[in-house]
């Protein structure tokens, strides 16, 4: 490409370079599955850091709101903004998502993994894995058990 531009002395190496790279963003910018995140605000930021630290924790919305400084009925809302869906479902997510994780890269029985990411018990975990995945997480984890 650089012998490119210098055999062609009448370009402007530095404007045709900048063309590309602002192509090569439109591109990047124009793929769907990719969403601009700005910055939280300051309440949000440590609902965020209290869910992922209390995560094996009963998480109720209005300890929630209290860490944000918001009735709960505002939390729901600046959650809605800020995260796209609700207090309880990001919790859920994440919960399965740590799930995954220890079911993937641990030994633990299943029993151990819902008490520690947060499930009451063995066969509600199981149920929410299968509802969140669409697989049980015995299943999940004979496909992406790590192999040592």
């Amino acid at each position: 490409m650089q012998r490119l531009i210098l055999a062609d002395r009448a370009r402007e190496p530095g404007r045709e370079l900048f063309g590309y790279g602002m192509a090569l963003l439109d591109v990047i910018l124009a793929r769907p599955e990719l969403r601009w995140r700005a910055s939280l605000p300051a309440n949000m930021e440590r609902v965020r850091q209290v869910i992922e630290e209390r995560l094996g924790k009963a998480l109720p919305n209005s300890v929630l709101a209290r860490e944000a400084g918001l009735s709960e009925t505002g939390l729901e809302r600046a959650f809605k903004r800020h995260f796209g869906t609700t207090p309880g479902r990001y919790v859920t997510e994440l919960r399965v998502r740590e799930a995954a994780y220890l079911l993937a890269q641990t030994d633990q029985s299943l029993d151990d993994i819902a008490t520690q990411t947060g499930f009451p018990n063995r066969a509600y975990f199981s149920r929410v894995f299968k509802h969140v995945t669409a697989e049980s997480p015995a299943s999940f984890r004979r496909k992406h058990r790590r192999t040592t």
